[in-house]
């Protein structure tokens, strides 16, 4: 059904009948081929070279319709070789018996193919016109020697074979077009739930593109930090999200969040908390007020348990230091210039959206020239490879420190995801996967006096 939705209604009617038609003939042809071989060799060695032309006529239709069934000849002539199938093995059979005794001709020509007939679908009036065609030849044949030779026993075997040709005329048709109403109703289903899915895809693929539209084009450009970050939806359409709000040529605030789950309510819920960011674009300063009010419009915008996670890191290089304000969000790394152990910043706290009233802090952590911070999302941690076991914190801290040796932010972020990609190996990502690395260049720390 799949490979008919595509096609023209009609052209689809027509389609489905030839598969049923042939799912009949190929049986037919088990005995019907070997018959017209046997017919050609009798025939030549009984010296009618018209009655094997007839034969050859028939093996020839049988060859190509056993051999060329899925060429593209038999596909777009499959009626018409039906036709030629049933009218050449008729006119064989039917010759070859009145060379003898004309009676089994008029049984196969009366009675026997009109009813073979209804075992195939084909238009009203190429079972009308086969039919009439068999109709002349009873006619014709009850006027040879050896039939009845009473005219009314003539009469009565033409109103006989007229009577089976009608009547299997009528149940072929009537079976043709119960089935072509069955066939159109299923078909119309399912051409109607492709194009839904269609319309969906088409959706998905613009929220996709709006979604993936929402992540930075490009890092900021300062001379002081070097940054690149990377976001892998686990399907169409995320739920994470990172931006860069550079809120003057000395602080850079970073924000990282990860709605609950994936897919298209997801990235409805990001799309607000985006812009809440951007409304309280002056506030990043303060990150603990920002989450505050987020958290505030996620819980009477969002549905009922749709949560959002978010961590805000504020880096001001005057006084070379990271403010951390955290909801419910992964802790970042910390990679020391010194090349320490892996260090976790950030408090966590309660997601977004919640009805508890949350208590947010800030954590403020010195830096230095050279330390690296990773942020990432719980898609990271939870990245399992094919026995079920997750990535973790340890591994993503070894991953880290071994990829710290990068010279750039990007060399740092590759090296990291391509450990994540080899732990996993084939396993299917089952959660979005967003990555941030931001290395420290020159910072100036205020002096004391």
């Amino acid at each position: 059904m799949t490979d008919l939705t595509g096609l023209p209604e009609q052209t689809a009617v027509q389609r489905f009948f030839d598969d049923a038609n042939w799912s009949v003939l190929r049986w037919i042809l088990v005995v019907a081929a070997p018959g017209a071989m046997a017919g050609v060799i009798a025939s030549l060695t009984a010296g009618r070279p018209l009655l094997a032309g007839l034969w050859s006529a028939a093996l020839a239709v049988d060859a190509f319709l056993i051999f060329g069934r899925r060429s593209r000849l038999t596909r777009g002539y499959a009626r018409q070789l039906l036709l030629a199938f049933i009218c050449t093995h008729a006119l064989a059979a039917v010759f070859s018996f009145l060379t003898g005794d004309p009676e089994p001709g008029y049984v196969f020509a009366g009675y026997l193919f009109p009813a073979v007939l209804v075992l195939f679908r084909m238009r009203w009036f190429e079972y009308a016109a086969v039919q009439l065609g068999f109709l002349a030849g009873a006619f014709w044949i009850t006027g040879r020697d050896g039939m009845p030779p009473a005219a009314g026993a003539r009469f009565g075997l033409v109103v006989g074979s007229a009577a089976c040709i009608l009547i299997s005329t009528a149940i072929a048709i009537y079976l043709t077009r119960r089935r072509r109403r069955g066939f159109l109703v299923e078909w119309r289903r399912e051409v109607a739930r492709e194009r839904e899915e269609k319309r969906m895809r088409g959706e998905l693929r613009d929220a996709r593109e709006i979604q993936l539209s929402m992540l930075p084009r490009a890092a900021p450009e300062l001379d002081w930090l070097d940054s690149s970050g990377l976001s892998i939806p686990a399907s169409e359409v995320g739920g994470d999200y990172y931006e860069y709000f550079e809120l003057d040529r000395d602080r850079l605030a970073l924000v990282i969040g990860d709605v609950a789950g994936h897919g298209v309510a997801s990235g409805l819920v990001l799309s607000g908390v985006r812009s809440g960011l951007h409304l309280l674009r002056d506030e990043l300063e303060r990150p603990v007020v920002v989450l505050e009010r987020l958290n505030r419009m996620v819980r009477e915008t969002a549905p009922t348990r749709m949560f959002v996670t978010l961590q805000v890191a504020l880096i001001d290089r005057l006084s070379a230091t990271v403010t951390l304000a955290n909801a419910g969000h992964p802790p970042l790394l910390l990679l020391t210039a010194d090349g320490g152990t892996p260090r976790q910043l950030g408090t966590s706290g309660l997601p977004l959206g919640t009805r508890l009233e949350p208590e947010y802090r800030a954590e403020r952590r010195d830096l230095a020239r050279g330390d690296t911070l990773v942020l990432y999302t719980d898609g990271v941690l939870e990245a399992r490879d094919a026995s079920g076991a997750g990535l973790g914190e340890a591994r993503l801290s070894k991953f880290a420190q071994k990829a710290a040796s990068g010279a750039t932010a990007a060399e740092i972020r590759d090296a990291i995801v391509s450990g994540i990609s080899r732990f996993r190996s084939d396993a299917v990502q089952l959660d979005d996967l967003t990555l941030v690395v931001l290395r420290l260049g020159e910072l100036s720390r205020p002096t004391v006096s």
